[in-house]
């Protein structure tokens, strides 16, 4: 039950903190999130990485279908046959591995500031 609060927590803060700041906030985010987090490493990350990707996907596709492909088509272009789902996919992928990566700094520094927790 807590996995599922700090996701949605990350999505949560990471979409209000995209509206006002640049892309890559929801690493900071991400971190102060993971630096809440008394888990092991390997749950931080997967917190970290579920939530950037599942955010970055809806915004992902939330753009494409906005703009009805237009911008996934010419990307196709450039990317010589590539779907606009694997570009979704590749775009939540690359989130995810950014979120992932930042809640893992944050728990990581949790566990080497405060001694007594390994």
């Amino acid at each position: 039950m807590k996995f599922l609060f700090q996701i949605l927590a990350l999505i949560i803060l990471g979409y209000l903190a995209q509206f006002i700041l640049p892309w890559w906030t929801v690493i900071l985010v991400a971190a102060i999130v993971g630096l809440s987090m008394e888990k092991s490493g390997l749950r931080a990350f997967l917190t970290g990485f579920l939530g950037i990707a599942l955010l970055w996907a809806v915004f992902a596709f939330l753009a494409n279908s906005q703009n009805e492909g237009i911008l996934a088509l010419r990307l196709e272009k450039l990317f010589k046959g590539m779907s606009p789902m694997s570009l979704i996919l590749i775009t939540a992928l690359l989130g995810g591995l950014l979120g992932g990566m930042g809640s893992l700094t944050g728990n990581l520094g949790r566990k080497l500031f405060k001694p007594g927790i390994r």
